[in-house]
């Protein structure tokens, strides 16, 4: 019988990406040492540095996010601020002149355009060796830009704190993530990508029991992930490196895919209810759904894991059909509190 082989292949694809592919890492990365850490470089061999802080409307931090950028420990006249503004409508570019006098570049986008393609332009007119992209929300420590040689090696980024040679900077389309695909492009590129855990930054984000726009972020995550996978394989075939195609399937695919093996367990499983076996599993799961719902319609704590996990896989779900129904997103407004 056909249902018992599904029930397996799907659960075994479950726990392969949650479980076994964070372990196989770990084996795999087992007796490798990361690069040894060398001295800070002195201020004056520091490359001169562009910061670009993305922003939509953001009249309600933009001031603060400044302050902590001017309070960078950084070489004077080698970190230049520049605020880009995608078709800000409300006091967003008044605040940010108001810098001016203190080095503080406004470079404006009109009409909007999506935060891809205004980094394009901004990037484009950045003087700097090093391009460190930032949200308006993101406030750093203060030597999170002096981030130069200690690292491990990774293939993604944070898009609320990452930093790119200028001259590695490719532009992008309005639809696809690109703190996704510039690390991927120049990982594709032959050059490094690198993880910095003391280059910190602290974000103002979404107020985690509005469900509905929780939803919609991590699905808005989810479409532009596919969108990003999908124009890369048309521009630079990421599945090559047999390492890096490890890690996109385990990581990225797999992931969006674990709603479609999550059905596909239930399904299996509610025509296997003639064994013990499986009617206990099957309780476990309609226990552990209803579980996940209470905890969505109430937002207590108590419910907290099981109704992440389902909001993030239905949020997923979503995405997928989504993109296979030709939607796409080109721009979109951050929900935060």
């Amino acid at each position: 019988m056909i249902a018992p082989i599904l029930f397996i292949v799907f659960a075994g694809a479950v726990l392969y990406a949650y479980a076994l592919y964070p372990l196989a890492l770990v084996i795999l990365s087992t007796g490798k040492k990361p690069p040894a850490p060398v001295e800070d470089p002195s201020d004056s061999t520091l490359p001169p540095v562009s910061l670009l802080i993305a922003a939509l409307d953001e009249e309600a931090i933009i001031a603060e996010k400044i302050e902590n950028s001017l309070r960078l420990d950084y070489p004077k006249g080698r970190l230049r601020v520049v605020v880009v503004s995608d078709g800000s409508t409300d006091r967003t570019d008044e605040i940010v002149r108001r810098y001016e006098p203190r080095g503080v570049t406004l470079f404006r986008v009109e009409p909007r355009e999506g935060k891809s393609l205004a980094r394009n332009r901004a990037a484009g007119a950045a003087t700097g060796d090093v391009l460190v992209m930032s949200d308006a929300n993101a406030m750093y420590e203060s030597d999170a830009i002096r981030i130069e040689n200690r690292f491990h090696s990774i293939i993604g980024a944070n898009g609320s704190i990452y930093a790119i040679r200028r001259s590695l900077y490719v532009p992008l389309p309005a639809e696809v993530d690109d703190d996704f695909l510039e690390p991927l492009q120049a990982f594709l590129g032959g050059h490094g990508v690198r993880y910095e855990p003391e280059a910190v930054s602290i974000e103002h984000d979404i107020e985690s029991r509005n469900v509905v726009r929780e939803f919609s972020a991590k699905r808005r995550t989810v479409l532009r992930g596919i969108q990003s996978l999908h124009y890369l394989s048309k521009v630079a075939g990421p599945f090559r490196p047999p390492a890096l195609a490890f890690e996109l399937v385990s990581h990225k695919i797999l992931k969006w895919l674990v709603p479609f093996f999550l059905i596909g367990i239930l399904a299996a499983n509610a025509v296997l209810l003639d064994r013990p076996v499986f009617v206990a599993a099957f309780a476990i799961q309609l226990f552990l759904y209803g579980w996940a719902i209470a905890g969505i319609a109430t937002g207590r704590r108590i419910f907290y894991i099981p109704a992440f996990f389902v909001l993030t896989n239905a949020a997923a779900f979503s995405g997928v059909i989504a993109f296979l129904a030709g939607r796409r997103s080109r721009t979109w407004r951050k929900q935060r509190e």
